[in-house]
């Protein structure tokens, strides 16, 4: 399994879990979930504004792009 964007932004920025849970109000079995399947869209600008990673790369499967 390729590893999640969120997952590479995590360990290279030397977080745990619990740490970047914190940063979301969430527990970190909620950030290990996201990691496996996917940031929930109503929780994506929230991860975006933290982590800088664009939407379009946390949830490819949404935001596709066009194929000409």
């Amino acid at each position: 399994m390729m590893s999640s964007p969120l997952r590479t932004y995590r360990e290279t920025s030397n977080l745990t879990l619990e740490r970047l849970g914190a940063d979301f109000g969430v527990h970190k079995t909620t950030i290990l979930r996201w990691e496996y399947r996917g940031v929930p869209v109503e929780r994506l600008a929230d991860v975006e504004r933290v982590t800088g990673i664009p939407r379009q790369t946390l949830r490819p499967d949404i935001f596709a792009q066009p194929k000409f």
